[in-house]
């Protein structure tokens, strides 16, 4: 019952915010046409080295339309010009959705080095209706099978802001780790002062095996080889758990999201989604 009551909350509190954003109210740090109960983040967007990515909007509501638009944001949280198939770069790319109808986004396939960044789907009042992003990934090399995978985005964990991501290190598997501080915020926050989160590394027993601790400022994604940076885990199961130790807000706690993309030695890999708690 407990935990339904802090939906509820987040869900008025984020809502409290936009309106007092849209009054005037200073220091509201607001991102979404709605409230950060409309947003859906992507935490890993790849343009490069034979990546593509398809980023799919599905109105999966029973009764109301579904309208917004998609955002892309660089590693460092500043926006990004992107090319996606059939369309024009712009600052923002809109939607609006009947019930049942999908639009898809699809990345242009470049052969520069990686870049990487993160999508936002941000719900507007022109249709209020449930939706669903997800996202697949595609790499192709030349003489090479291509290779994909897949998964679905979620609100992020601001309630309390902690997440966690599933890794395997047997084998010679080796897991790429996104921590993604993102400029979605619930209620009051100051856009200009960076957070400290930590995070840590647990095996199946529940026994710590590592500690780290990470500062990012909002809208920063930080991305890193778990094994290389955490060499506790390798020969390892378990889970990393992110959660926040500083908070850049007055009153709230920002939008976490963590996401993993684990790699076999042959170079096939799986997305892996956190998950709140």
């Amino acid at each position: 019952m407990g935990h339904r009551v802090k939906r509820v909350a987040r869900g008025w509190l984020a809502f409290l915010a936009v309106t007092m954003s849209a009054m005037g109210a200073e220091g509201v740090h607001t991102v979404g046409v709605l409230s950060a109960y409309f947003e859906h983040v992507l935490p890993l967007v790849i343009v490069g080295e034979g990546w593509s990515q398809q980023i799919v909007i599905t109105c999966v509501d029973r009764s109301r339309p579904c309208a917004g638009f998609l955002t892309f944001w660089g590693s460092s949280g500043e926006a990004w010009d992107i090319d996606l198939v059939g369309q024009s770069r712009a600052p923002l790319y809109p939607y609006v959705l009947q019930l049942g109808q999908t639009v898809v986004f699809e990345t242009v396939v470049k052969q520069h080095p990686q870049i990487l960044g993160w999508a936002r789907a941000s719900g507007s009042l022109e249709g209020l209706g449930d939706f669903l992003m997800q996202s697949v990934w595609r790499k192709q090399a030349p003489d090479r099978p291509d290779l994909m995978t897949s998964a679905i985005a979620s609100l992020p964990s601001f309630f309390p802001a902690r997440t966690s991501v599933f890794f395997d290190s047997r084998g010679g598997k080796f897991a790429g780790v996104m921590i993604l501080f993102s400029d979605i915020c619930r209620f009051f926050c100051n856009d200009l002062e960076p957070a400290t989160f930590r995070g840590r590394a647990y095996d199946t027993d529940g026994n710590l095996l590592a500690e780290r601790q990470y500062r990012l400022k909002m809208g920063e994604m930080h991305w890193f080889c778990l094994e290389c940076d955490i060499p506790e885990v390798v020969g390892r199961v378990g889970v990393f758990v992110v959660d926040e130790l500083e908070s850049s807000t007055s009153t709230g706690t920002p939008m976490l999201s963590t996401f993993s993309l684990q790699f076999a030695p042959n170079g096939a890999f799986t997305a892996i989604t956190g998950f709140e708690h």
